[in-house]
């Protein structure tokens, strides 16, 4: 989810390398921008069960260390998607989980119409859709792509 920031980022200020952004689970939603907020959005959304997830972070939570985990969560607290995504040229594609507690379906379709060429899909699952069932964002990946390919000079 964090990786939408990047994703974002990237395809803004080179748009010669970005056929298409998908951005799927966007944080940081505006409700949640404070440490607090966050944990405690974030603590809910864990309510569904991701098995093997937590195992997947840990050692990278080890390896970074409490000071740097403090410092990315306030980073990415910090960037607003919103004024990002208006200047991304390409087409943007915002995937969200319907049971995602950290993102709300009013900011994510709220991204997907600050985007010049934005859709909205709303998958099954909580914010980490992906890790669940990587399978469900296949079709829209796929009807992504084929408007791009129809779509290029």
């Amino acid at each position: 989810s964090s990786g939408t920031q990047v994703a974002a980022h990237v395809a803004a200020k080179r748009p010669d390398l970005v056929a298409a952004t998908v951005l799927a689970s966007p944080t940081v939603d505006p409700k949640a921008r404070s440490v607090p907020r966050a944990l405690y959005y974030w603590r809910r959304d864990s309510a569904y069960p991701m098995p093997g997830l937590s195992d997947s972070h840990k050692p990278e939570w080890r390896r970074a260390g409490p000071r740097r985990i403090v410092h990315l969560m306030r980073t990415h607290l910090r960037d607003r998607l919103e004024d990002t995504v208006p200047r991304i040229r390409g087409p943007v594609l915002v995937l969200l989980g319907r049971e995602d507690r950290l993102c709300t379906e009013r900011w994510a379709r709220e991204l997907a119409e600050a985007a010049a060429d934005g859709r909205l899909v709303v998958v099954p699952g909580p914010h980490t859709f992906l890790w669940r069932d990587p399978a469900v964002w296949s079709d829209p990946l796929r009807d992504l792509a084929a408007n791009v390919r129809e779509t290029a000079p």
